[in-house]
């Protein structure tokens, strides 16, 4: 098995999409990744930007890791920060694909980028990644215009039509050759090499469980939560070889079923501003730059254990033995799409269609017979058995230890979090027990809203003057439980903090039979007041079994 590392090394602000405002500190963070690649004998290929390939100090940082024999360094073409640009014009989401702007466009910016890297490194770079993945036609007449012969666009299983970009659902994480036609035209001895970034699934079938997974990606199966369900009872597992979004377990257990498979090659990747908290949207303080590292470090030492060689991009072209392309991915790649731009599905139902498809008029006139408080109801209802199942089957029930500190988890803090923290107060007076609430998603201080209030108030809680607090600000390092609201909620945070997995639970858990039979206390955000009551009274429930179950009062 060959390890290729290949990383995204890129200005600071990922996700904002600016010509002309572009750090690039993360930049400084390279010699300390460098060195724990030494250690174990990696040699990564750092992509670079144009920002970064213009910067004196990422020019000297870069040059110094080069010059040791260390690395490789390819391309990365980002369209909106490549010359030629209009630095005062708004970029179109549109045109942050570069497989979506005009042929002497993309030639224009790529050799322009091309010759900064030249002229800035003394090299002539062979290795290129499309940035956020838009390879098109137009880029690979490019390329090879430049000389260029390798790439590292595609991400199989994966599709960015909603973004403007190419759907690759249809490829396979082998390498290939294809034409200066583009990925589509593959040929034994094309002028250009593909090495797609390692995604695949834990199942031993990934053509089946791509199917599944495409299928369960659509709207109605999306709303059901059904993928993070199968996900939790190891049914249907699509992972990325990359400690930006997958756990050191995770990518341990896909290069192993990459190797079980008798696939050559794996292809770890990330981006460079995840070494710096703040510059990316993976990495956001300190905390998350640890797990960030420890799973790398982790990752690269099952590498080194297993006997695993080391490979840049350029050092695969030429390499025949990794060219066995697997049965499974032998399939007509007519089908590989275009930008969604230029072939967008229509969402209306042809002419003459009526009362036939999904979308026709039997499936509204249907619709209509039921109220849209019933029709939300059953989906809640429906979601929430479907969610308690995945949940009983994935968590192991262990006898509960007295617990000291208490973290309770929602969505915002402003409803069902901060009533559970404060109902629980209330009922433990003086016992020294330590209680928190937080949101995921709290982007400011907000108060509780006035209908929470009222009904807080009938049992006894007072929520006024409370404003939310964000997760980062509660101690869960420390905490003996943290206790969410849904199955959603879970996965959100053991995806945040696995280590954590252990001790975070569902408070609807600790509620008396049968009201524990479903685990989900749902949000009562913006519906009637009576929903507000109902929600505190299951939390009430729920809060007196976790006293029983915890020993708190001992």
């Amino acid at each position: 098995m060959k390890l290729v590392v290949t990383i995204d090394t890129e200005e600071d602000n990922q996700g904002r999409y600016s010509a002309v405002d572009n750090p690039v500190k993360n930049i400084e963070r390279l010699p300390a990744l460098q060195k724990l690649f030494d250690k174990y004998g990696i040699r990564p290929t750092y992509l670079i930007s144009y920002p970064v390939a213009s910067s004196s100090k990422s020019v000297a940082a870069l040059n110094e890791i080069l010059a040791g024999g260390s690395c490789e360094i390819g391309m990365h073409c980002h369209p909106w920060n490549t010359p030629p640009f209009h630095p005062n014009e708004p970029v179109a989401k549109r045109d942050t694909m570069l497989c979506n702007l005009d042929e002497n466009l993309v030639h224009a910016k790529l050799g322009f980028h091309h010759e900064t890297i030249q002229k800035n490194f003394g090299i002539t770079p062979v290795s290129f990644r499309a940035g956020r993945f838009g390879f098109g036609p137009a880029v690979a007449k490019s390329l090879l215009h430049l000389n260029y012969r390798v790439d590292s666009s595609v991400t199989p299983f994966v599709s960015w039509e909603k973004h403007y970009g190419p759907d690759f659902t249809n490829f396979f994480p082998d390498i290939f050759r294809f034409s200066a036609h583009g990925l589509a035209y593959k040929e034994e001895k094309g002028p250009l090499l593909e090495v797609p970034v390692t995604i695949g699934f834990l199942q031993n079938d990934f053509a089946a469980a791509n199917q599944r997974h495409k299928a369960l990606e659509k709207p109605f199966a999306g709303r059901l939560h059904i993928l993070g369900i199968l996900g939790s009872l190891g049914l249907l597992n699509k992972l990325w070889l990359s400690p930006e979004v997958a756990s050191a377990k995770e990518m341990i257990r896909l290069a192993r079923k990459m190797e079980e498979k008798q696939y050559p090659l794996i292809n770890l990747t990330f981006h460079s501003t995840s070494l710096r908290p703040g510059s990316g949207q993976f990495v956001k303080n300190s905390h998350d730059e640890f797990l960030f590292f420890e799973k790398l470090s982790t990752f690269l030492n099952h590498v080194y254990d297993a006997g695993w060689d080391s490979l840049t991009l350029a050092e695969l072209d030429g390499n025949m033995d990794l060219y066995t392309e697997k049965p499974e991915s032998l399939q007509n790649l007519s089908n590989y799409s275009r930008p969604a731009a230029i072939h967008a599905r229509t969402e209306y139902a042809a002419p003459g269609s009526e009362g036939c498809g999904f979308d026709g008029g039997l499936h509204q006139q249907i619709k209509s017979l039921f109220p849209r408080s019933l029709k939300r109801k059953s989906k809640t209802g429906f979601q929430n058995v479907l969610q308690s199942a995945g949940y009983r089957w994935s968590r192991k029930r262990n006898a509960m230890k007295k617990a000291d500190h208490i973290v309770f988890v929602c969505k915002g803090n402003i409803c069902r979090s901060v009533f559970a923290e404060h109902a629980l107060k209330n009922m433990l007076p003086r016992t020294g027990i330590k209680v928190e609430s937080c949101g995921l998603d709290v982007d400011r201080q907000t108060p509780s809203p006035q209908e929470a209030v009222e009904a807080a108030g009938k049992f006894g809680v007072d929520l006024r003057g409370q404003l939310s607090k964000r997760l980062e600000n509660c101690n869960l390092q420390n905490a003996d439980l943290i206790v969410a609201m849904e199955y959603d909620q879970i996965g959100r945070l053991t995806g945040l903090y696995p280590e954590y997995r252990n001790k975070t639970v569902l408070l609807r858990e600790f509620a008396p039979f049968p009201v524990n039979v479903v685990c989900n206390i749902n949000d009562p955000y913006g519906l009637e007041p009576k929903e507000f009551a109902r929600c505190f009274g299951l939390i009430n429930k729920s809060l007196r079994g976790l006293i029983s179950r915890t020993k708190l009062k001992q």
